[in-house]
């Protein structure tokens, strides 16, 4: 499987042609991102693979449209993939709220324990 076809215009003849799924996956992934890299340098680019079907030409030199099961896939993939979330510097303020907030329930339970046997009554 080549590249992707930028003619406009397919006849679909209902033939079925046998593609690996996995091979196709990775490929729309390298399409998807050629397509942003692309978009980052500011090209101009015809089609959105993440929105438009995506035409492939086969080894044996036939066109055929990715299955959208496939262009799911490969978009969830690379979705992961490209989204980095920097958690070096967040795990010790996320665990803070956390840890203060055990503190604090620790606190009012020995606190309700101990006024608990003086019978203190809060009004």
């Amino acid at each position: 499987m080549n590249k992707e076809n930028n003619k406009e215009h397919f006849t679909y003849t209902g033939r079925v042609i046998e593609i690996d799924p996995v091979t196709s996956t990775n490929n729309v992934v390298v399409l998807l991102d050629e397509y942003n890299k692309r978009l980052k340098k500011g090209q101009k680019v015809k089609r959105n693979p993440f929105r438009e079907r995506i035409i492939m030409r086969h080894d044996s030199g036939r066109f055929y449209q990715i299955p959208e099961s496939i262009r799911h896939r490969a978009i969830k993939i690379w979705m992961e993939n490209n989204t980095y979330i920097n958690n070096d510097d967040d795990d010790n303020e996320s665990e803070t709220p956390y840890l203060y907030i055990l503190a604090i329930l620790f606190v009012l339970i020995v606190s309700y324990l101990i006024f608990k046997k003086q019978n203190v009554v809060f009004l």
